[in-house]
């Protein structure tokens, strides 16, 4: 996707907005739009970057927007609540018992013979360490709007782009840690992962890039939000950390599709908290 600072087409823009929300930025900058027009090709002719991103960033914040900064507290205790929970039944450190892998899950009890209370306090130990990661990105999302003027939100929930900066689009896209796979390659060299990690960020993002699923593979611009450190990180902590990202560093990058050996091309972003 291009960048859209000067200029958009019409397909970037329904990226952008529903039709609900096209006309109602069209009605909060004046610029007329009849019920027989189309407001995504009204938008394109009308495009004003700055204009744009100020009404859009107000919409986005309001009450009930897709980032209501008044419900930034509750998503905060919410996170809090969730944490609390696991750690009376599971310690301290909170852990994917199968990810995404349920099937493999369920196989590997059924031929266990694994016991019903075993197998529930499973589930329910992945369950809140998936809603933990939920309520952890929510945060992440919203404080990040909120908090940097610069970021032009879109108002739909589009897959491959949740907002732009300077007229570049991003994926926003959460991770537990690097990556087993890096993990494991870093290791094998005798080299510790998170120095490695540290040191050459764009490692990570090849290794995230070469190890996605395939069913959801991307090769978008993506900003990877990525946790190093094992254990809950506090709300302060993880609002000190999401304070101090930059957004003005990205990497180019080539990484090859393991399914199809194809290279691709794309630029991303690696911040850690």
């Amino acid at each position: 996707m291009a960048n859209i600072l000067y200029s958009i087409n019409r397909k970037t823009v329904m990226k952008l907005y529903t039709k609900r929300d096209a006309i109602r930025v069209l009605n909060k900058l004046s610029i007329p739009c009849s019920k027989k027009e189309d407001p995504f090709m009204i938008i394109m002719n009308n495009w004003d970057y700055e204009k744009f991103r100020i009404v859009t960033r107000e919409i986005a914040l309001s009450i009930n927007g897709k980032y209501d900064v008044t419900q930034l507290q509750h998503l905060l205790d919410k996170r809090t609540t969730t944490f609390d929970e696991y750690s009376q039944s599971f310690g301290s450190t909170p852990e994917w018992v199968f990810g995404n892998d349920w099937d493999t899950f369920s196989k590997n009890h059924y031929r266990n013979n694994t016991p019903k209370d075993i197998f529930l306090g499973d589930v329910w130990k992945n369950q809140l360490a998936s809603n933990l990661a939920r309520e952890t990105s929510k945060v992440m999302e919203l404080f990040l709007v909120m908090t940097n003027e610069e970021i032009f939100p879109t108002l739909k929930n589009s897959g491959g782009v949740d907002f732009f900066f300077k007229g570049n689009p991003w994926d926003w896209k959460a991770s537990k840690g690097v990556g087993k796979k890096f993990i494991a390659e870093q290791e094998k060299l005798g080299k510790n992962p998170k120095d490695i990690a540290v040191s050459n960020p764009r490692l990570v993002a090849k290794s995230l890039y070469e190890n996605q699923s395939e069913d959801r593979f991307g090769c978008e611009p993506r900003h990877f939000i990525i946790t190093l450190n094992e254990g809950f990180i506090t709300n302060e902590q993880l609002l000190e950390s999401l304070s101090s990202i930059n957004f003005d560093d990205p990497i180019n990058l080539t990484f090859k599709r393991n399914k199809t050996g194809e290279s691709y091309t794309t630029t991303c972003l690696v911040s850690y908290i």
